[in-house]
């Protein structure tokens, strides 16, 4: 399995970024696993391994393949013997595939009109503001089926179908493991033009949620710096700005000096904005943005962590 030794510039091709990770061994696993669940086979026998080894073909099976939500990995049985490890094979909702295909389909109708890489991704994102966090123990959540068919879902499951709608629109995508503040945590890593970006879909949504909707693309397309308490199990080269939407829009400020020129340049009558704060050292606190605002007679409205809503 891919460590955290090593720098990932590129994920190309998405789909098969975990595979490529694995063990010359342990490919041969994870081509007989997923071939018997595409089949739907109740049983497999993949080879001889560690249980290590095991987990890591069945994490990469799992994060290659989103569209396998008919799958419970997380409560996967299996047994070691002298001739292998033998894999029972559980499957749920077999029924519901068809429609969760035209779910898919229907999401996507306005996505795949988009001629530009970076106008498809952001109205990807715009879909998933739709959807709701919601922890209940359903496996389901944990896949592209409870988002797809109840609007809800956790980290995982969203993190799925980011990936999965993502590579139907033809942006490479992977779903990436660690933490957030220490507990676990999945989020996405997408490449465009050449650039590795940051995805935090999950928190994203909470964000436009918390706020009412006044703070879209949160953790959208934002360097490492601003994600300090996100840890990845794996290292990529996420450090680039030009791809998030407040700071195209040249919504952003790092100190008092770029927040009062921001503001000068967006200023406008019974008008809301939002903006945010891409310093790479200590950001300003709400009392030091009110003050500098207030300047220029724009009051703050909101704040969420670094994304600040304005209004004139």
């Amino acid at each position: 399995m891919r460590t955290n030794n090593q720098l990932y510039e590129h994920i190309m091709p998405a789909k098969s970024f975990y595979y490529d990770g694995l063990s010359f061994k342990e490919k041969s696993g994870y081509t007989k696993l997923l071939n018997a669940i595409r089949n739907r086979d109740k049983r497999v026998n993949i080879g001889g391994f560690s249980s290590k080894e095991v987990m890591a073909i069945l994490t990469a099976v799992s994060f290659d393949n989103p569209d396998l939500y008919y799958f419970n990995f997380t409560s996967v049985q299996y047994m070691m013997g002298a001739l292998g490890v033998e894999i029972d094979l559980k499957y749920y909702h077999l029924d519901k595939y068809q429609e969760l295909v035209q779910k898919v389909d229907r999401l996507l109708d306005n996505v795949r009109k988009m001629p530009k890489q970076g106008n498809r991704l952001i109205k990807i994102v715009e879909i998933f503001y739709n959807f709701t966090y919601k922890n209940s123990g359903r496996n389901e959540e944990h896949t592209i089926f409870d988002p797809l068919m109840n609007g809800t879902g956790v980290c995982q499951g969203f993190s799925a179908l980011f990936t999965m709608l993502c590579r139907i629109a033809n942006i490479e995508c992977i779903s990436v493991i660690g933490t957030l503040s220490g507990g676990s945590h999945e989020w996405n890593i997408v490449e465009l033009e050449g650039k590795l970006y940051t995805v935090d879909i999950t928190n994203s949504i909470s964000a436009y949620h918390n706020s009412n909707g006044a703070i879209k693309y949160a953790h959208i397309c934002i360097p490492d710096y601003m994600y300090p308490n996100n840890k990845s199990e794996l290292r990529f080269d996420c450090n680039h700005l030009d791809r998030n939407p407040y700071f195209t829009q040249g919504n952003y400020f790092e100190d008092e000096k770029s927040l009062l020129d921001a503001l000068d340049r967006l200023k406008d009558p019974s008008r809301e904005f939002t903006m945010v704060d891409i310093s790479k050292k200590q950001t300003l606190d709400i009392e030091e943005i009110a003050q500098i605002a207030m300047k220029k007679k724009v009051y703050v409205s909101l704040m969420l962590e670094r994304y600040v809503r304005f209004k004139s």
